[in-house]
């Protein structure tokens, strides 16, 4: 033997007990895997609601029966309106140009937007940009968010009516000869618009849920918002962390009052933090089910 050959360990032949990991072993093992899953585990859940959820948008589709008469040519009995939210647009990316994308394949008959299509250093010729590229026979209309309060809301007006936008700021609208009344309100607290006595049926705009109660009041049927994000990041069983202070727990979904519907949409953009967990980016699209009275009239 050398004079080093007595530190060299044998290797275990099969089947020898000294090849078969001990339980100190088997536990070292468990303690590495255990410790690169609590480093692994987040980071792929934060690379998916960082990269992927916020880009992977959803469109929903609802079919809302509403009173009134509204047949009328080639719409027949059903209108589809495109729900647009919260894009928070800073500049065209993959996003903006996949909502152009589903917009044209969903082809509405009349596309609405409630507030916040502006996010932080916006480029108000991008801007102009995405709402021009939203196109529906019977218009877009649109009311205002507070982010377009909150960053510059000149600015952000002109880039709606330069991409043929019609903001409703307090104000109705109608198509369809007058059947159909559109209103909008920057606020919740704002003083809303009486609903037109003469339109079969009405939809409000307002980008905050909590005008709810106050539509109910003035009679309108249906009332588009946003604001929310859906929650923006849920938890399994806990439901939304954040949610704003002004929109009333009313966080996504479908909501009631005394008749008026609300549908409160999770939105295209993210605010604060640029991250969606268990809650996709949405476009809705609302087929407007009109009963016809006896008659046709």
């Amino acid at each position: 033997m050398g004079p080093h050959d007595e530190s060299v360990s044998p290797v275990p032949e099969p089947g020898d007990p000294a090849a078969v990991p001990t339980e100190a072993h088997r536990a070292r093992r468990r303690g590495r895997a255990m410790l690169a899953a609590t480093f692994l585990l987040p980071a792929l859940l934060f690379g998916y609601a960082r990269c992927v959820e916020p880009l992977w948008i959803e469109v929903t589709e609802h079919e809302v029966d509403l009173r009134g008469a509204l047949a009328d040519g080639h719409y027949g009995s059903i209108l589809t309106v495109l729900h647009v939210t919260d894009l928070h647009v800073v500049r065209i990316g993959r996003r903006e140009r996949s909502v152009l994308a589903l917009a044209d394949e969903i082809a509405p008959d009349l596309i609405v937007l409630t507030g916040d299509s502006v996010g932080p250093d916006y480029d108000p010729a991008d801007l102009r940009e995405l709402l021009g590229g939203l196109h529906a026979p019977l218009g877009t209309f649109a009311c205002l968010g507070n982010w377009e309060e909150w960053t510059d809301e000149a600015s952000a007006v002109a880039a709606y009516e330069e991409a043929g936008v019609r903001l409703l700021r307090g104000e109705v609208a109608t198509v369809l000869g007058g059947r159909l009344a559109l209103g909008g309100v920057d606020r919740a607290g704002s003083h809303l618009p009486p609903r037109p006595g003469s339109a079969t049926a009405s939809i409000l705009l307002c980008h905050y849920p909590a005008v709810l109660p106050r539509a109910a009041d003035a009679g309108w049927d249906l009332v588009l918002a946003g604001h929310t994000h859906g929650g923006q990041v849920r938890v399994p069983l806990l439901g939304p962390l954040i949610l704003p202070f002004d929109s009333a727990e009313r966080d996504r979904g479908w909501f009631d009052d005394r008749g008026t519907r609300l549908y409160v949409s999770r939105g295209i953009g993210t605010s604060v933090i640029p991250v969606r967990f268990l809650c996709r980016p949405e476009l809705a699209v609302h087929r407007l089910q009109l009963r016809v009275p006896a008659g046709g009239d």
